[in-house]
């Protein structure tokens, strides 16, 4: 029988490829979802985080702090039936788009000086000023939904399933969008604003896992609001110490990995709700 992931020939009745793929009839639409746990401890955690922190400092290699993170993450998973995950994207892929989400946030602050600064007329300095506002937002859009696109990618499932990222422009440059005003509020609020931050936070993990998906089946974040604004106030306020990130690490996915379903979907791509 052929691979259908690499092509490769197999003898019949064999259960894998020599690529990892499994033949076993695992693709096809379950009766019920399936759930998610992760594995990870701290000290894999804490290594994850110093590789992390060394490549995201050089900015060139911005990609492959995403990579090594991904790695991390994924290798810890464990599926209720038993299938595994690995991350196997390369980061040259998407290495423009994460040198850009790195640069971005630098050019909010000087683009707008050093061209603001040569404009004279106040009506014009607030229309160029809201159109580079705009230019970095849609730059960022456009760099994290290239990296969803390629994280959902690079996930290698033990059961071969291939898995896709379906999420829009729209839902992206909200989320974007709300990361900006949270973070222009920070100083006028005198840092109250972090307190929405919580709920821009789950929308955007929610609209995230959400578009994941397959032929069969589609992720769904159930985590509730009030789950995610206590437990990321209490992981901000211990990642201020430092020495406990790796800790709150785990303790986070832990937790994320509890609230998230993998639920069959109709040909017609509607989640298949089994009754009750």
């Amino acid at each position: 029988m052929e691979c259908p992931r690499c092509s490769l020939l197999s003898p019949e009745g064999a259960l894998t490829c020599d690529c990892g793929y499994s033949f076993a009839p695992t693709l096809e639409p379950r009766s019920g979802p399936r759930t998610m746990t992760f594995h990870g401890g701290v000290r894999d955690a804490a290594r994850a985080l110093l590789a992390m922190i060394g490549f995201s400092l050089l900015i060139v290699t911005a990609a492959w702090a995403y990579a090594r993170f991904y790695q991390w993450l994924f290798r810890h998973l464990l599926l209720s039936d038993g299938a595994k995950a690995t991350f196997e994207g390369r980061p040259a892929q998407v290495w423009f788009s994460a040198l850009a989400l790195a640069l971005l946030p630098q050019a909010d602050r000087v683009l707008p000086r050093f061209v603001l600064n040569k404009i004279t007329d106040e009506n014009e300095r607030a229309v160029a000023a809201v159109v580079l506002l705009l230019l970095i937002m849609v730059g960022q859009t456009l760099a994290w939904l290239d990296l969803c696109r390629w994280m959902a990618a690079g996930i290698r499932v033990s059961t071969g399933t291939a898995l896709t990222f379906d999420g829009g422009a729209g839902g992206c440059f909200l989320w974007v969008f709300l990361c900006q005003v949270v973070t222009a509020l920070l100083v006028p609020t005198r840092f109250f604003s972090l307190l929405l931050l919580p709920l821009v936070l789950r929308g955007g993990s929610r609209w995230m896992i959400n578009h994941v998906c397959s032929k069969h089946s589609k992720l769904r974040f159930t985590g509730s609001l009030w789950q995610v604004w206590w437990r990321t106030t209490v992981a901000f306020s211990l990642s201020i110490l430092v020495i406990p990130i790796p800790w709150v690490m785990t303790w986070l996915y832990k937790w994320a990995a509890r609230n998230i379903l993998i639920e069959p979907v109709t040909p017609e791509g509607k989640a298949f709700l089994p009754a009750r």
